[in-house]
């Protein structure tokens, strides 16, 4: 990466995301969790997807009701009633087996031991431990910290600006409207979108390999230190 240029990435902040998710992490000086966007139910913000037995499972944190439109910073979770022990569960039965099992091993001590009753709170803290985990040093914020009213890609724009970056990186799907909406493109800001198709590595008790799973995945399949190598 030039020394010149700072690259900046603004993402939801989801439940225990992919390896694409890491990527955007990794080629990023900055990332931005944008907790202020809406929840969507039925969404990668309370759940992901892991390998059963071969076939892709969910694996969910439950939240209370909310109206349309509620931020994702004021989604509460499920006091628990059970659904960390089974998720712990889950999480054990299906990787215990994997060569780096216990590469994982501190997600199933945090459910164990963690009281957060936000999602996003839960989310962040599982984002950058995993970060950390893979040796990741980009620098992190919230979205909240900046006080901005705006919408859309004027919001991603002021943001960018506040942080003094001069290249957005972008998931491939957010193009659509960023064209649309013709702010960024107008911008002093380069666009660049993200481009990573995840290689398949052998999977337990999986004949095909299963893309775009959880990172947790990929970590207890192959390791840490591959994981790091992986997502680059």
């Amino acid at each position: 990466m030039q020394t010149n240029v700072k690259t900046c990435s603004i993402m939801q902040p989801t439940f225990l995301p992919w390896s694409g998710y890491f990527n955007l992490i990794k080629n990023s000086d900055f990332f931005v969790f944008l907790s202020d966007s809406d929840f969507q139910k039925n969404s990668w913000h309370n759940r992901n997807q892991i390998l059963m037995n071969g076939k892709i499972n969910w694996l969910t944190c439950p939240v209370n009701r909310s109206s349309l439109g509620t931020p994702l910073y004021e989604m509460t979770l499920i006091p628990d009633n059970g659904w960390k022990r089974k998720n712990n569960l889950t999480l054990e039965q299906n990787y215990k087996k994997t060569d780096h099992f216990e590469d994982i091993k501190f997600i199933i001590d945090f459910f164990q031991n963690n009281s957060f009753t936000k999602l996003v709170d839960l989310n962040v803290y599982l984002i950058k431990a995993i970060s950390e985990k893979l040796g990741l040093e980009t620098k992190f914020y919230d979205s909240r910290e900046f006080k901005i009213t705006s919408n859309r890609s004027e919001k991603l724009l002021e943001i960018i600006s506040n942080l003094n970056c001069n290249r957005y990186l972008s998931p491939l799907g957010a193009k659509d409207y960023i064209n649309k909406d013709d702010v960024l493109p107008k911008s002093h800001v380069s666009i660049e979108y993200q481009n990573f198709i995840p290689a398949p590595y052998k999977q337990l008790r999986s004949k095909d390999f299963i893309s775009h799973l959880s990172i947790l995945d990929v970590i207890s399949n192959i390791g840490l230190h591959e994981a790091k190598k992986y997502i680059e």
